[in-house]
């Protein structure tokens, strides 16, 4: 697998991004009338383009990632739709503590995985 750097080199990445939020990615656009309500998980969420998406849709979402600078990002995006977002800062090593202590029903990794 090749390997997608660690924080300091996403605090680079999000820091030297324009003011302007990616759109969602099209697989989750394409497939999101198909997901049941409830809540999401975005893990390695950046600056929220999915996440916000998802909120937009109705679902209760958590954005989980290890920059700072991107949720710095997200909640200037989430402000700006005057949207309230739970992010958290956390690196991953173990997904199951944290999928228990939000008792959310899928994940969002670019693939949704159901956890219910």
């Amino acid at each position: 697998m090749e390997y997608m750097g660690d924080e300091r080199f996403w605090d680079e990445k999000f820091a030297n991004k324009n003011g302007n939020l990616l759109s969602p990615e099209k697989s989750l656009v394409d497939h999101v009338e198909y997901f049941k309500e409830g809540t999401v998980l975005d893990i390695a969420c950046g600056d929220g383009r999915n996440s916000l998406f998802l909120l937009e849709k109705g679902f209760q979402v958590t954005g989980v990632d290890f920059s700072s600078k991107a949720l710095e990002r997200l909640e200037m995006f989430a402000n700006l739709y005057l949207i309230r977002f739970l992010h958290i800062q956390y690196d991953m090593p173990n997904i199951i503590p944290l999928k228990t202590a939000l008792s959310v029903k899928f994940l969002w990794i670019g693939i949704v995985v159901h956890l219910s």
